[in-house]
């Protein structure tokens, strides 16, 4: 079965999510649950913004904001308890360079969704974009855009 980026389960699936998308949305997760640990706290805004993906992003919209939180604090506890903080566990592995991409771009408005980009959230993040192979130039680029997006005034 292909993968199905609608919202709501696709035709054909009636049980939901398989355990390709399920590992997509993880390594799609991955990067913003790192980021929202990297400071010690997980806060409300950062909660709310990992749940406003699901506004650009298909397959999360498809999971729902409850899924989607489930997988994040399942990830979020796995990682301390078995990998550390700073290590995506293998959860990127399924994703394309496009997708190593997005993942990229919503952890960066996951760690400004308090209004800055604190040392802590940009070094993780710096370092999550060379081992998922992007490019500073394009790193770059990302927080740029982002920037502008957090803009409110």
């Amino acid at each position: 079965m292909g993968l199905h980026f609608g919202p709501g389960p696709a035709p054909d699936d009636p049980e939901g999510p398989s355990e390709a998308e399920l590992a997509l949305a993880r390594g799609l997760l991955a990067p913003a649950v790192l980021v929202m640990a990297a400071d010690g706290t997980v806060n409300s805004d950062e909660r709310r913004e990992l749940i406003g993906s699901l506004r650009f992003n298909g397959l999360l919209r498809r999971l729902g904001a409850e899924r989607v939180m489930e997988l994040a604090e399942a990830m979020l506890v796995e990682m301390k308890e078995n990998f550390g903080v700073h290590t995506l566990g293998g959860y990127t592995e399924a994703l394309s360079p496009e997708l190593r991409e997005t993942a990229i771009c919503m952890a960066l408005r996951v760690a400004t969704a308090d209004g800055n980009l604190d040392d802590a959230e940009h070094t993780v993040l710096v370092d999550l974009a060379m081992k998922l192979g992007i490019t500073p130039e394009a790193y770059n680029k990302m927080v740029d855009v982002v920037t502008i997006l957090q803009r409110s005034g």
